[in-house]
């Protein structure tokens, strides 16, 4: 949950959406999780993704359990 709350203050966008995107591809779920949550947060950065990088960023949060 760390980096979640603090990474608009360390890395770019960017950085923290390659992170989300590394960590999907853990087979810990509890990473998995993480690792979308940490995509959902770049999400309100999309002004500086790229197209290639917000589809991706979508593409992790799909895996949150739906509420």
């Amino acid at each position: 949950m760390f980096i979640i709350e603090n990474w608009p203050g360390h890395l770019t966008p960017g950085e923290a959406n390659s992170l989300a995107d590394r960590g999907s591809r853990s087979e810990i779920p509890d990473v998995q999780n993480l690792a979308a949550r940490l995509a959902l947060s770049c999400l309100s950065y999309a002004d500086k993704l790229t197209s290639h990088e917000i589809i991706q960023a979508i593409n992790q949060v799909d895996i949150l359990p739906k509420i």
